[in-house]
Order: C-alpha cells, then sequence, then structure tokens
C-alpha cells in the first residue's frame, strides 16, 4: 500500500494548528511564523509559543497504524483517544485505529533507560546466562 501523501496549503487553505490540532485557516489567522521557509499558522499565541520553544516536538506524529510520519499542520486524518491526539497518513490507518485501539496502543516495545535511571532487576531465576556455557563452551 502506498503511503505517500503531498498536501500544499495555499493561503485560505484551513491547516492545522500543530500544538492543539484545531483547524486553522491561514487567511484569517493573526499568529503564524515562519519555520524553515515555511509558513505554520496557529489558533492562538499559546500554541505560537509553544511551537516557537520546541519546534521538533510538534512538527510530525507517527501514525500509529503503519508507523509512517505524519505532517500535523496538513494531516487531514486526526482522531482524540482517551485525551491524545493520533494522526494518520490516511482513512484506511484511521479506521484500523477506530475498530480496536488497544491492538495499536498496546505492549510497547522494550527501550533502555536514560542513563542514570534505576531499572528493575529481572526475577530470580530469569538472569540472562553468563561464562563460558552461555557461549556454547563446555
Amino acid at each position: 500500500m502506498d503511503h505517500s501523501h503531498h498536501y500544499s496549503t495555499p493561503s485560505g487553505t484551513p491547516t492545522r494548528d500543530p500544538v492543539c490540532g484545531m483547524s486553522v485557516d491561514m487567511a484569517k489567522t493573526a499568529h503564524r511564523t515562519v519555520h524553515e521557509g515555511r509558513e505554520i499558522g496557529f489558533c492562538s499565541a499559546g500554541c505560537k509559543g509553544k511551537f516557537e520553544a520546541a519546534p521538533e516536538q510538534y512538527l510530525t506524529a507517527t501514525d500509529p497504524v503503519c508507523g509512517m510520519k505524519v505532517d500535523r499542520t496538513t494531516a487531514q486524518w486526526m482522531l482524540k483517544h482517551e485525551g491524545t491526539r493520533y494522526y494518520f497518513c490516511c482513512e484506511g490507518c484511521l479506521k484500523k485505529f477506530e475498530a480496536d485501539p488497544a491492538k495499536y496502543l498496546g505492549a510497547k516495545p522494550f527501550e533502555l533507560p536514560v542513563r542514570g535511571e534505576k531499572t528493575p532487576h529481572p526475577p530470580v531465576g530469569h538472569l540472562p546466562p553468563q561464562g563460558e556455557k552461555a557461549m556454547g563452551h563446555d
């Protein structure tokens, strides 16, 4: 399945505020900024300020169904689920998510701890093998 979508947002075209997800009419909003040569509109000065403080945090989202990066400002498909906004590359991914959100929000893959964080110890009997026997040497 091809997930390549390209959108343009001429003035007057509704786009999304990348911070809160609200629709923004570029012809009417007073809250704008230019980031990497691209004009981005916001619903309020508050959202504009949040974006300007950390733009990389708000530019893209990951579609929870297919894993594709989605531009938050041009995303046509968005859903708020249990207080979190999810962005989708296409209507098909949105519908799959709506049908079974738990399937896509289930167990997360193991992540290495951040340096300095304490990690729980594995239960006794579940320690990784060590020594020559563990490496196949008897």
